[in-house]
């Protein structure tokens, strides 16, 4: 993903390695139908889906701190995270799944083995 300027707005895109011959192949993503539904605040926003010369790319709202990148400066410096903090971020990714199932992006699997 590389960040570029649109406009006077910083997006991210994402170039997808895979070919697509038509405008309804791409729809048919897994990934493309997700995001077009999806809109909360923890999940990145898409902004636009294009094809070009047989090439898809998304566009996405641009996001400075991840919390990926955030864990490895808190490392680099010798810290931790703050109870609290820690404390949401385990809240959120508990939710996810919940919103997803609510909003009919995935199903609600069983957490057991079926052996």
């Amino acid at each position: 993903i590389n960040a570029e300027y649109m406009g006077n707005t910083v997006v991210a895109i994402k170039r997808m390695k895979q070919k697509f011959f038509t405008w309804q192949e791409c729809m048919k993503l897994r990934e493309v139908k997700a995001l077009r539904v999806l809109s909360h605040p923890n999940i990145v926003k898409l902004m636009e889906v294009i094809r070009e010369n047989d090439e898809l790319f998304f566009i996405f709202e641009f996001c400075e701190c991840t919390v990926l990148t955030k864990m490895k400066d808190l490392l680099t410096e010798g810290k931790r995270f703050e109870l609290i903090v820690l404390k949401r971020m385990m809240y959120q990714c508990s939710r996810s799944p919940a919103s997803l199932v609510l909003r009919r992006c995935a199903e609600r699997r069983s957490p057991l083995p079926i052996n």
